[in-house]
């Protein structure tokens, strides 16, 4: 939004830089507006995350996606152990009150 752009329901009049503020026209009357300065995050927003991995960095990511696949297909073969071929897997709940539905 620019200044005395037109189009809107709020209009910028004026901007004041020593307080960072501006004066708006919204429904025929004139208030001042504080605008709000950013904050950028600093290294807590990429926590967790290396951009340039060693190779020992990557291979214990790669080993961690390996033994996480490898739990859940354990898990799958131990509900599959459990049915008979040709029946319909347990209901199971998809959260706290919902109603019991079939996997397929």
């Amino acid at each position: 939004m620019g200044l005395n752009e037109p189009g809107n329901d709020v209009v910028v009049k004026s901007y004041n830089s020593s307080d960072d503020s501006v004066m708006i026209q919204t429904e025929g009357r004139t208030m001042p507006l504080a605008l709000h300065t950013a904050k950028i995050g600093g290294p807590s927003i990429t926590r967790g995350v290396a951009f340039n991995p060693s190779p020992a960095d990557e291979a214990r990511r790669l080993q961690a996606v390996a033994n996480e696949v490898q739990r859940r297909r354990q898990l799958r073969e131990q509900a599959m152990q459990g049915m008979s071929p040709g029946s319909a897997p347990p209901p199971t709940t998809v959260g706290p009150g919902s109603r019991r539905l079939n996997q397929r």
